[in-house]
């Protein structure tokens, strides 16, 4: 019975792991795409958010590595508020930096053409994946 127990934790530990490479690699994957400019990922998008983004992906791993679920989980939500946030201030920004268009209508046109990319899909499924999941 105690090797069952062992083995079922130690598959979870890989998953969590899993969840958190996701998070890792989707900061790195493109998040932005601008036209005529390219796609961004989050150092591009601002140094400030990525910095936190990887520093509570460092606290996610301190937790699954010591086996700390609470930290993994203060990690994890606080992961989702601070990609959610960074997805109203990429809105927010591009949407500023089109003031100077007279016609509000343009302004709104222009600003939505920059477009979210396909690496939030990583960032959110590594973080909901850390919530969810836990060791027994």
């Amino acid at each position: 019975m105690h090797f069952f127990v062992s083995w079922q934790n130690e598959i979870m530990k890989t998953i969590l792991l899993v969840a958190w490479a996701l998070i890792l690699a989707g900061s790195f994957l493109p998040l932005v795409h601008i036209p005529l400019v390219g796609n961004w990922n989050y150092w591009q998008i601002d140094h400030v958010l990525a910095l936190v983004c990887w520093v509570f992906c460092l606290f996610s791993l301190a937790g699954i590595v010591s086996g700390k679920i609470l930290l993994v989980r203060f990690s994890a939500v606080f992961l989702i508020l601070h990609f959610t946030f960074s997805i109203f201030a990429i809105r927010y920004q591009a949407y500023r930096f089109f003031d100077f268009i007279p016609v509000v209508s343009w302004q709104k046109e222009v600003s939505e053409m920059v477009q979210l990319s396909w690496g939030w899909l990583l960032e959110y499924t590594g973080a909901v994946a850390l919530l969810l999941l836990r060791k027994k």
